[in-house]
């Protein structure tokens, strides 16, 4: 009789236990309605509009440095110094000098935001 006392409340305390997790709203708040604007991806911008010439972590490729020996290092905080968000958002929307390519026309103005804050995550010294 014990035996079976014990195994009812085992299987009360876990039913209470599992039941708030299986009808947890979570699931459906995590989902972005039909309808909402998500913030973009400025990881995923830059991998498909960037690193061509500005390298998957920063580091300027081949291509980008024989357009331009002066192409930034993304992963050196040097890279950054005196350049305000301003600056970089500039850059990204009307291109660098004349090897540069002007993003305005592929990108909204979020997404050059979103390009430059992640530009600011890349710096390792």
């Amino acid at each position: 009789m014990q035996h079976a006392a014990f195994k009812m409340t085992l299987a009360i305390a876990v039913v209470s236990i599992v039941t708030p997790i299986v009808r947890s709203p979570r699931v459906s708040e995590s989902r972005p309605s039909a309808g909402a604007v998500l913030d973009p991806d400025g990881k995923a911008l830059y991998l498909k509009n960037c690193k061509q010439c500005h390298g998957v972590l920063g580091a300027p490729t081949r291509a980008g440095l024989n357009l331009d020996a002066k192409t930034p290092n993304f992963t050196l905080a040097a890279a950054f110094v005196g350049k305000s968000d301003t600056d970089l958002r500039t850059a990204v929307a009307n291109g660098k000098g004349k090897n540069m390519a002007a993003f305005s026309d592929k990108l909204s103005a979020e997404e050059i935001s979103a390009v430059v804050a992640y530009l600011r995550t890349l710096p390792k010294t």
